[in-house]
């Protein structure tokens, strides 16, 4: 069976070094492996428990035309997980919360740099 995909935006794969720093009530601070992400989203990896995860702060670098390195912070909502036991991973997919028109300029700007993914 051919899966369809559903979302809104296309996805782009991550670079194998992009991160993203995920802070979560009360003030819990960890790097989150990036998987993917889009104008909207993001997947990533994280060691964090996220079973009673839900809105959080979210932090990651972008380059910007100018080769310029620049930070994006926006709140995000936890869309959905999954959990590995062996060793303890959890991936999830996160919505971006509120980006400002710039930070959804650049986001753009970073993106058509990435290879889009094509889900099947």
């Amino acid at each position: 069976m051919v899966r369809e995909e559903k979302r809104r935006f296309p996805r782009y794969y991550a670079p194998e070094s992009f991160t993203a720093i995920g802070v979560f009530p009360p003030k819990r601070e960890y790097t989150l492996k990036v998987r993917d992400i889009g104008i909207g989203s993001i997947g990533f990896d994280t060691e964090l428990d996220l079973s009673r995860e839900a809105i959080f702060s979210l932090a990651f670098e972008v380059t910007n035309k100018e080769g310029e390195t620049v930070r994006v912070h926006t709140l995000a909502s936890i869309l959905w997980f999954v959990s590995e036991k062996e060793p303890p991973v959890y991936t999830a997919g996160a919505q971006f919360l509120g980006l400002t028109k710039a930070d959804r300029e650049l986001l753009q700007d970073f993106l058509d740099t990435l290879e889009q993914k094509k889900d099947a």
